[in-house]
Order: structure tokens, then C-alpha cells, then sequence
């Protein structure tokens, strides 16, 4: 084997507006990857995209980052931690996009953030990420982060998103 440093995927994340979960789903059976069985896993989840001002910075030059949570079973720690969690992103000054993930019956399954790194590199924003309120009271069981390579402009992402 020749070793590279070139970077392979290792995950998708499509933020697609739909009407429904089921019309989000037939959308997703259509990616040739997943006709292909290229995908070890997927999964359809809502998202809402909060709406609040301070939550969504204007983007800057720099590169950005997903930021991916999926909540511990049976954790009970995500209402009285809300307002710290809230309050902790807005004092970032570095969110995009901000918003819980939702699960078939609409409970909250984990939180889906884009941010800009400000000039951190990968392990940087992973740090910042692990200090968000919700991960220190145990919320989370998983924080992925990973660079956003975009198809197309994230400032007009984030300027076209519909309103929850």
C-alpha cells in the first residue's frame, strides 16, 4: 500500500428542505451512493433551524465546520441545560446555522451546528465543541466534527434557508 495524505470522506451530511420525513426519504434512496450501498449507514432526521439573530452570524472568508451531536439514550440533561447552551453558542460568535435534530417522534435525538472555525484548525473547533454545556452535562454520546467541503456558496446557504 502507497501512503497518501490526501483526506478521503467519511460521512455525508445533506441539509435538504422537504415537505415531509417521507418525501426527505425518498429524496435520500435516490443518491447513487446509497443505491450502491456506499453508505455503511443513513439516516433521516429533522432539523429546525433556529431562527434567532445572534445564532446566526454573517459569514466570513475561512473555513467551516459541521458540527454533528447525537444526544445519550435516556439523557434528561438537554431542558435545564438549554438556556446555558444557548447562551454559550451566542457568546461563540462563531455559529452559522444552529438547531436541534429530531427524531420520528419529533423528541429532540441531537443538535446540528455549522460554525466557522476562526481561524482553528479541526481538533480546535472539536475542543470548543466539547465545552458546549450540553457535552459537559453528559448530553452528548457523540460530537463529530469534520470541515464542510460545500457545493456551492455556504453564505447563500445560510442567507436561503426557509423559516421554521
Amino acid at each position: 500500500m502507497i501512503p497518501t495524505s490526501m483526506q478521503f470522506v467519511i460521512g455525508n451530511v445533506n441539509l435538504v428542505h422537504a415537505q415531509s420525513l417521507d418525501e426527505a426519504r425518498a429524496w435520500a434512496q435516490l443518491d447513487p451512493h446509497h443505491a450502491a450501498l456506499g453508505y455503511e449507514s443513513s439516516e433521516v432526521l429533522r432539523w429546525i433551524h433556529n431562527m434567532e439573530p445572534e445564532l446566526n452570524v454573517p459569514v466570513t472568508q475561512g473555513e467551516c465546520y459541521i458540527v454533528m451531536c447525537r444526544d445519550a439514550p435516556a439523557s434528561d440533561a438537554r431542558a435545564p441545560t438549554r438556556e446555558a447552551h444557548l447562551g454559550w453558542l451566542r457568546e461563540s460568535h462563531r455559529v452559522l446555522l444552529a438547531g436541534p435534530l429530531l427524531g420520528a417522534d419529533d423528541s429532540a435525538v441531537g443538535t446540528l451546528l455549522v460554525v466557522h472555525g476562526n481561524g482553528d484548525e479541526l481538533e480546535d473547533v472539536r475542543e470548543w465543541a466539547l465545552k458546549d454545556p450540553y457535552a459537559l452535562e453528559g448530553l452528548f454520546e457523540e460530537v463529530f466534527v469534520a470541515p464542510i467541503a460545500a457545493y456551492g456558496d455556504i453564505g447563500q446557504l445560510c442567507d436561503t434557508l426557509p423559516d421554521n
